[in-house]
C-alpha cells in the first residue's frame, strides 16, 4: 500500500478524528471553560453524550469500509479504548483532573449507544429506500 492510500484512508475518518480531538481538548482542560447544567450526574451525562457522538460518527465514517468485520473494531473497540486512555492520562498527568472508572464505563455505554442508533438509522433508511415486495 502506498502513502497516498493510507492518507486517503485517514481522510475518510476526518469527522471521527475531529470529534476525538474535541473530546481530547475538553478532557485535558485544567479548568473547564463551561459549567455543566445543574442536574444529577451532569458529568456522566456529558461523557455519555460525547462518546455517543464519537461512536455514531465512527460508525457513520466506517459504513463504506470494505471489510465489514473491522467496523466493530473501528467504531466500538477503538473509541472505548480511547476513552480509557484519556481517563488514565487525566489521572497521571493533568492534575487537578482525575481519572474515573465510572467515567470510562459511561464512555463505553455512550459508544455502544451511538453505534446502535446509527445502525438502526442506517437499517431503517435502507428499508425505506429498498422496499421488498412480499
Amino acid at each position: 500500500m502506498t502513502i497516498v492510500h493510507y492518507f486517503m484512508t485517514i481522510l475518510r475518518y476526518w469527522k471521527t478524528i475531529l470529534v476525538a480531538v474535541v473530546i481530547l481538548y475538553v478532557s485535558l482542560l485544567r479548568e473547564p471553560c463551561f459549567s455543566l447544567p445543574p442536574i444529577d450526574c451532569g458529568d456522566k451525562w456529558a461523557h455519555l453524550l460525547a462518546y455517543a457522538l464519537l461512536g455514531a460518527v465512527a460508525h457513520w465514517d466506517s459504513r463504506r469500509i470494505e471489510l465489514k468485520r473491522y467496523v466493530v473494531l473501528i467504531a466500538i473497540v477503538l473509541p472505548i479504548l480511547y476513552g480509557g486512555a484519556l481517563e488514565l492520562v487525566q489521572e497521571l498527568w493533568f492534575y487537578p483532573r482525575t481519572g474515573d472508572w465510572l467515567d470510562w464505563a459511561v464512555d463505553a455505554i455512550g459508544v455502544v449507544l451511538g453505534y446502535s442508533l446509527i445502525s438502526i438509522a442506517l437499517c431503517t433508511y435502507q428499508k425505506l429506500m429498498n422496499p421488498t415486495d412480499e
